[in-house]
Order: C-alpha cells, then structure tokens, then sequence
C-alpha cells in the first residue's frame, strides 16, 4: 500500500465517525497525516497521568496553574509534508487497493457497504443550512455584547452536517481581561430569552461553551494524546462575526493544525449570513469594563456551575475556567472519537 493510499483510506475512515462522505476534492483537501499528537512530559513533579487522574494530556492545565507546579509542552507536532495534488488523489482513488476497500457513488466515496450515509449527508446539509442562519440572526446579538471580538459556528456546522436534534455550538473569542464578563452577559441574555440547551430540548438552541481570550488563540495545549478532532475543529470553524480578522490570526496561532492539513485553508462565510459590528457593543462596555465587575462575574458563574461541571473544572481539558478560556465540555467525546477512528483504521489494515 502507497503512502498516499493510506492517507485516503485514513481520512475516509475518520469522516465515517460522523456518516459523512467525501467528494474526491474534500478528500484531497482533508488528507490525514498518520500521528495527529504527541504529548510528553519535560519537566515537574511525578507522571502528569497521576496529577490529572486522567489519560488527558494535561499540558494546557500547566501553563495556567500557580508556580511551582509541573509544566508540559506538546511534542511531535503531526507534519503531512506529502503534498499531494487533487490530481494524484483523483488517480489514487482509481487504485485496486482503494477500489477493495472504498466505494465511489453520485460523486461520493466512502467505505463500503456505507452508501447509505450519502442520503444522511443530503439531509444534514439541508438542516446546517437552517441552522446557519439561526446563527447567524443570534450573532447579531453576540456582537452587540461588550468585549466579544469574534463569534464562530463549529462542530458539525463546520462541515454542515448537523441532525435535526442537535443544538447549535458556538466559539467566541473575546477581549483580553474580559472573559468573565462576556459569557456572563452572553450566556445570560440567552437564558432570559430560553435560548440555552436544555435536556430534552436541545435542537437549535444556543450552546455557549467556549469562550478564549484574544491573548490566548493556541490551543495546541487541549491536544489529546491522539485527537484528529481538535485538528479537523480549528480547520473548519465558520466565521459569523470576525471585524477584527481574529480567524487569520486564530489560524496563525495554531500553525500545528496548518501543518497536519497542508490543503485546508481557514473557513469562508456567504456574505449574506456574515454579521457586521455593531455601535451598541462600544456604548456599553464602559459600564461593564471594571476589574471588579469581571471578579464578580467570575463568581457568580462560579456559584452557578451544576455540580458535574465544577467537579471536572481544571481537573483536565474538558472543563477549563481561567482568565484565558471558559471550556464547559463536560461531554467531550474526543477519546471515543479517537477510539472509534482506531477500530476503523484496524479494519482496514492500517
């Protein structure tokens, strides 16, 4: 098997976690390198494992934590130095080898038997349309929210695959020294308005779950030890409001993803969904633009935490709550998405 068959086949196979086909250009540009992380330990006290209870590297807990502790640096960034062109994959796909284990239909490709996933993709992008726009009209309130600087769509609205069930997940990027007090204000507004997910009430509601400082755009650190999900979210988050330009300097800060995905380039939007700034957000933020204002939004969210999130707060990547970044992701699913990619690739005889 060539190196460039195995690359198809990897990237087919990760695509598949999600019932998501491929048109042979989204192969091409989707090329999957065969190490997405490595994390290593470089100095402090004892094995970083016994220190998060945890197989989660904890490298981003590090760099936030008071001195003395241990400190962690991501190695091995995933290169994909082959750069192959649409037209050696096109070819590529022609193989025997791809043939056996792939099949091609209405322009898709996918692992065999799989052809029913092309119906669920029509429909999927059918719904992340309509949920796009549902976005879109609620960006327009984010940016009227002092200290908010960019708002994106992501997740399976960043490659336009979402199910009719789901809820609609967002990325903002906020002003240094104000993290606080833009989710307050954000996720409070959607509250008063009953726009939060809710068990059993989840379809297009409004999750606000991430929210980063605008001095803090590498999040290299949230690594796993294996994690091509964090590397397929930093390259298809969807810009709604970014004045600023923040996604240049998002994609820049987080050159390690650049390097594992040579053909990705960051997300455009159709103008007609982007959202413009707004004179409001300007008004406001001098009422809100204390320290002290930001110290008691910090401990008002604090004191709301439902207890699963505040017994996972900085316990490991899931959870973070610090000056640089509110990560609510008590579900996250990357380590089953990890452990599901393996068992396809061992199918496949990679």
């Amino acid at each position: 098997m060539t190196a460039l068959e195995s690359a198809i086949l990897r990237t087919v196979a990760y695509f598949d976690l999600f019932s998501y086909p491929l048109t042979s250009w989204e192969v091409w540009k989707w090329l999957l390198p065969a190490v997405i992380a490595s994390p290593e330990y470089v100095e402090g006290r004892g094995n970083p494992a016994d220190e998060t209870k945890s197989t989660i590297a904890p490298a981003f807990l590090a760099t936030t934590s008071s001195a003395g502790r241990s400190s962690f640096r991501i190695s091995g960034t995933p290169r994909n130095d082959n750069k192959w062109n649409l037209i050696d994959v096109v070819q590529t796909l022609e193989s025997s080898t791809i043939k056996e284990k792939l099949e091609q239909r209405t322009g898709f490709t996918f692992l065999r038997g799989r052809s029913a996933i092309i119906n669920d993709r029509q429909e999927r992008y059918r719904l992340a349309l309509e949920k796009l726009d549902r976005a879109a009209h609620f960006t327009r309130t984010l940016a009227r929210i002092p200290f908010v600087r960019a708002v994106f769509a992501c997740n399976s609205l960043g490659f336009a695959n979402a199910r009719a069930e789901s809820d609609i997940d967002f990325f903002i990027i906020v002003q240094r020294n104000h993290v606080w007090a833009a989710r307050l204000l954000a996720a409070g507004w959607a509250k008063l308005r009953k726009l939060r997910p809710m068990p059993g009430n989840r379809a297009d509601k409004f999750c606000l779950s991430f929210f980063l400082a605008d001095d803090a755009l590498d999040v290299s650190l949230l690594r796993l030890a294996t994690d091509p999900y964090l590397t397929m979210w930093v390259a298809t988050l969807v810009p709604l409001y970014d004045p600023g330009n923040l996604h240049a300097a998002f994609w820049q800060a987080n050159a390690w993803a650049q390097q594992a995905l040579p053909n990705a380039a960051p997300r455009e939007l159709a103008q007609q969904r982007r959202v413009h700034k707004s004179i409001t957000a300007r008004i406001l933020a001098p009422l809100v633009r204390s320290r002290a204002f930001e110290r008691m939004a910090e401990r008002l969210q604090r004191r709301a935490l439902a207890p699963n999130l505040r017994a996972l707060a900085n316990q490991d990547t899931r959870v973070i709550l610090n000056d640089h970044m509110l990560k609510f992701h008590d579900n996250d699913r990357r380590e089953e998405y990890a452990q599901s990619f393996a068992s396809r690739l061992a199918a496949l005889g990679l």
